[in-house]
């Protein structure tokens, strides 16, 4: 094939589109009619994320990297920490990730476990619990989900009785988890100097980002998307 000399023309790869289209397509922030920059509509954000999820369906995101989901983690963070899982609405789409993050109380927390299985449309219940044997769940699994209902349970969670995805991921001690020696504070800026939230759903990085022991976000984010 003939070279394209032609400087509109430039090389990209999906990791790079990925990374483009979730800019643009990111809610706007509350500077937005401040700034110059175009805002895609509902609409454009829709067809946008669908051709992410073509791209991850097909396998031409981060194939020789490992993904990190770090999710916004007000009550998620409490939770991980006392039940080793990820708990959210069912149906919920994530990235194909290796580790997963927590975004609480405007930093990312030095824990990274270790995203072991993931289960969907679960109702939190005894019941519940039973009938995913019927669904080809391992006994392992079943077993991790029913001490899980038994801790809810103990505790009284409100999560008891309703349908979740649930995520089972490595204890914060287990050799899996990946414990940095301080929690990442968030330093993101928008274009008019505001403070902006890391995430406000999910947002990933790779795995080999968190080998220099970043202390910042905008030390994170670079080469994240």
């Amino acid at each position: 094939m003939e070279r394209v000399h032609d400087s509109r023309v430039a090389w990209a790869s999906f990791d790079d589109l990925v990374r483009a289209i979730q800019d643009i397509a990111a809610e706007p922030h509350g500077d937005w009619f401040v700034s110059d920059r175009p805002t895609a509509t509902e609409r454009e954000r829709e067809l946008l994320r669908e051709l992410v999820q073509f791209l991850i369906a097909e396998n031409l995101v981060g194939a020789t990297r490992k993904r990190v989901v770090v999710v916004a983690a007000r009550i998620a963070l409490v939770e991980y920490l006392q039940y080793s899982v990820y708990m959210c609405q069912p149906g919920r789409l994530f990235q194909r990730s290796a580790h997963m993050g927590f975004y609480a109380n405007k930093s990312i927390d030095h824990h990274f476990p270790a995203i072991q299985a993931t289960v969907d449309d679960i109702l939190l219940t005894p019941e519940g619990v039973a009938a995913t044997q019927d669904h080809g769940v391992s006994a392992e699994i079943h077993l991790r989900l029913k001490r899980l209902i038994e801790a809810l349970e103990r505790d009284q969670s409100d999560r008891l009785g309703e349908m979740h995805k649930v995520m089972l991921l490595s204890a914060p001690d287990a050799t899996e988890t990946v414990v940095l020696p301080n929690d990442i504070i968030n330093d993101l800026t928008s274009e008019s100097g505001r403070t902006i939230p890391f995430t406000q759903g999910q947002r990933y990085v790779w795995l080999d980002q968190l080998a220099s022991h970043p202390k910042t976000s905008s030390a994170l984010v670079a080469g994240s998307y």
